[in-house]
């Protein structure tokens, strides 16, 4: 607002979103591959890796009966990653067979859509509420 900057990160990666926690504290990086990074804008410090109560801010991140979902991409293998508060670290929850030649992907609050050379589309719906 008065042109001054209020942070400044060094970063080595590609960022493929960013995305501002809803009270603009923290400033939420993710890959091109699917990892996360935090930028808290108030001390300056960078916390690697997803963090649970960053995630489940984020109104890009598909919820799956509350728990974050993501697409991710490592050694060349597409996957939706899931952050249980059980774990430390994202599981994969869904591998995207080999021979589906995705190239781009994007993510809304319940869904995932995957973009492939040959032209299809893939859209992952997830069910965001348990059926009682």
């Amino acid at each position: 607002m008065n042109r001054t900057t209020i942070a400044t990160f060094t970063i080595s990666y590609t960022i493929r979103k960013l995305t501002f926690l809803p009270d603009k504290s923290q400033l939420v990086a993710q890959t091109r591959f699917g990892g996360f990074q935090s930028f808290n804008l108030i001390n300056n410090c960078i916390t690697n890796g997803p963090m649970l109560e960053h995630l489940i801010q984020l109104p890009d991140i598909p919820l799956w009966h509350g728990v974050p979902v993501w697409h991710c991409q490592a050694d060349g293998q597409y996957y939706v990653a899931a952050l249980f508060s059980q774990h430390q670290t994202p599981m994969p929850v869904l591998w995207i067979p080999s021979d589906i030649p995705v190239r781009r992907w994007t993510q809304g609050s319940s869904m995932i859509a995957l973009g492939c050379d040959d032209g299809h589309t893939i859209l992952l719906r997830l069910p965001t509420s348990h059926l009682g």
